[in-house]
């Protein structure tokens, strides 16, 4: 989820022999860019670049195909917790969840 350029999957593609990584974003400028850094890196058929809103995307084509989820968009990706559990696979999975968070005011 929120792949952008596609910086986590291609580096995870590029690491793993047997993998297939679907990359969402929802700027098709970052889709764009997705596309080329796919061919740039050689992982085409690995990495599979998704242009949509990732809770419709989910919704659509990747229930439960998920091992891992990663959803590195820390200012909005808690609106997305929901889609990214319905990725999971039935049994496990792993979701990395970012978040900004503030600091308790120690002045």
């Amino acid at each position: 989820m929120f792949a952008g350029a596609g910086p986590f999957a291609v580096q995870i593609a590029k690491m793993h022999k047997n993998v297939r990584v679907y990359a969402v974003d929802a700027n098709p400028y970052a889709v764009e860019c997705l596309k080329k850094n796919i061919k740039l890196n050689r992982v085409n058929g690995k990495v599979i670049p998704i242009l949509g809103n990732s809770d419709e995307v989910v919704g659509r084509r990747l229930l439960g195909r998920a091992d891992r989820v990663i959803m590195n968009l820390p200012g909005e990706a808690a609106q997305f917790i929901c889609a990214a559990c319905r990725a999971l696979k039935a049994r496990g999975g792993v979701i990395h969840f970012y978040r900004f968070l503030k600091a308790p005011d120690t002045a």
